[in-house]
């Protein structure tokens, strides 16, 4: 199913409108988007973005420290209620007949996230059980891509302008009109890795 994204022609060189914008693979399609939010946390993006309502100062860098700790409190939670929404979805598609779905959910959360009570819906409002059809991973997924892509950004510098340049003509230009996997390594220049991902959870994956 095609969503209408008024915006979705504008960066984009594909040559047909079903291949722009978000109307990508479902698990690349949240990618993009959360690469630019990778830009609010850092400090040389801060002190241009910010300016106190009655002096005009950008944000203290000890404000801005304070603020990226803060980022990860909670970050393990997050992940594994991810995971856990991710694997009740692909159970729940994968399962031919599924007499109680909230058991399904139940057990999984149980095991990943937190214990529900036995008396919960929690399916009843979980909207991407629609649509998304086993394909709810891609958040996570996405968090995978979104934290690698910044990683070049990273190395050679936040407000590169030719790096810039690049992630819009080799991502978001592109869109699906080739492989997104294609659109990764030819922005990247090598192979997609999992090692930004950890680093932005403040764990190693070695």
């Amino acid at each position: 199913t095609l969503v209408w994204d008024s915006f979705a022609w504008r960066p984009t060189r594909a040559s047909f409108f079903q291949l722009a914008g978000t109307h990508v693979t479902r698990d690349f399609v949240e990618a993009p988007s959360q690469v630019m939010e990778n830009w609010v946390w850092e400090e040389i993006s801060l002190v241009k973005l910010s300016s106190h309502f009655q002096t005009g100062e950008a944000l203290p860098k000890t404000m801005i420290e304070k603020m990226r700790a803060s980022k990860l409190f909670g970050m393990a939670l997050h992940t594994r209620r991810q995971i856990s929404f991710a694997l009740t979805d692909l159970e729940l598609h994968g399962t031919a007949v599924a007499d109680d779905p909230e058991k399904i959910y139940r057990s999984i959360s149980k095991k990943l996230f937190f214990p529900i009570p036995e008396d919960s819906r929690f399916l009843a409002g979980f909207a991407h059980l629609m649509g998304y059809d086993a394909g709810y991973y891609g958040y996570a997924w996405a968090d995978v891509m979104a934290a690698d892509i910044f990683s070049r950004f990273k190395e050679d510098g936040v407000l590169n302008a030719k790096l810039g340049q690049r992630l819009r003509e080799e991502i978001y230009e592109k869109g699906s009109s080739r492989d997104e996997e294609e659109s990764l390594v030819a922005f990247l220049q090598r192979p997609l890795s999992n090692q930004a991902f950890f680093e932005s959870l403040g764990v190693s994956n070695s």
